[in-house]
């Protein structure tokens, strides 16, 4: 609060903001820093801005990056003409005594005071001096309001140019919003003529799968018919190899049947014959009667196979 100069109306204000804050001269208060203030919430500021440390964080700072820097250039400029005017002041006041001594040293020259005359131009001179170092200095700060007054000029202007960029941002962007907007309404509309375009597609699509099922089983179908007159024809011929082959295989049986009639009765007249000696022919007896039930279980097949392809056959005449 010791360096900043505040208007009386924010001078709580200040305080509030301030009150707290201290100011480094170099980084070494930084590690100096009594604890003490860190309890109280105060904020320690590097003099050059280098770093700001608060009760819980330390950050690094800037000079000359807030508007902060432009209401105080304004506040400099308003020191500046006070200052100018004092100065002024002084220079008039300054004049006036220069014109007073002048007066004097003319008394002098009647009264013939030669060491007061020499005292008084001595002081004239170093009023002139002073009067001519206070002139320089108002020059340089006449030099210093027009630079800053210039400067204030070109930033207002820039402050200007920056309103008017943003203005013209803000109709272009008001056109890219419009051109958005009917972009949005022709996209609704082409998305509902795809919605019905795609509907139309979806009803065609069932469609075409519907028929395309009808002929699928159609096709299907008559596949089916073309395999079963396939199969039909060819059971038809195996049928017909089966006929000619059961008639071979009757004949061959009938001439079996017969050879084994005839095979049947050499055996019962063994059989007869071995009987007359059956305590000496058991054995042989055994073995023919083997034989005999085995050729007679042979002729059983026979005929059974024979009746099985009568019957076979009866069945493909009746197909």
């Amino acid at each position: 609060m010791s360096v900043v100069e505040i208007d009386s109306q924010y001078a709580n204000l200040a305080k509030h903001l301030l009150g707290n804050v201290f100011i480094a001269e170099n980084e070494d208060a930084l590690r100096g820093f009594d604890s003490a203030h860190h309890s109280n919430g105060s904020i320690l500021l590097e003099k050059t801005g280098k770093y700001v440390k608060g009760k819980y964080s330390l950050t690094g700072g800037s000079v000359g990056l807030f508007e902060g820097k432009k209401i105080g250039r304004a506040k400099n400029l308003e020191k500046l003409i006070e200052e100018i005017v004092a100065q002024e002041a002084i220079v008039k006041t300054l004049k006036a005594t220069i014109q007073e001594h002048h007066n004097e040293v003319i008394a002098f020259n009647e009264q013939l005071k030669e060491n007061a005359i020499k005292q008084t131009q001595q002081d004239i001179n170093n009023l002139t001096n002073h009067v001519f170092s206070l002139q320089n200095r108002i020059e340089n700060l006449h030099h210093l309001e027009e630079t800053s007054a210039a400067r204030i000029a070109e930033l207002e202007k820039q402050l200007e140019t920056n309103h008017a960029d943003i203005a013209s941002t803000r109709e272009m962007l008001n056109s890219f919003n419009a051109q958005i907007k009917e972009l949005t309404e022709k996209m609704q509309l082409i998305e509902q003529d795809y919605a019905t375009a795609e509907e139309d597609y979806n009803h065609a699509t069932t469609t075409f799968n519907d028929s395309n099922l009808q002929f699928t089983k159609q096709q299907s179908k008559v596949v089916s018919l073309k395999q079963e007159f396939e199969f039909k024809t060819n059971q038809l011929t195996d049928l017909t190899l089966q006929i000619e082959s059961s008639t071979a295989q009757l004949t061959e049986a009938s001439a079996s049947i017969t050879e084994t009639a005839a095979q049947l009765k050499e055996l019962e007249a063994m059989v007869i014959s071995m009987l007359h000696n059956k305590e000496t022919e058991e054995k042989k007896l055994n073995e023919a009667d083997q034989e005999y039930y085995n050729i007679r279980n042979a002729l059983t097949e026979k005929e059974n196979e024979l009746q099985a392809s009568k019957n076979q056959k009866k069945v493909l005449i009746i197909c």
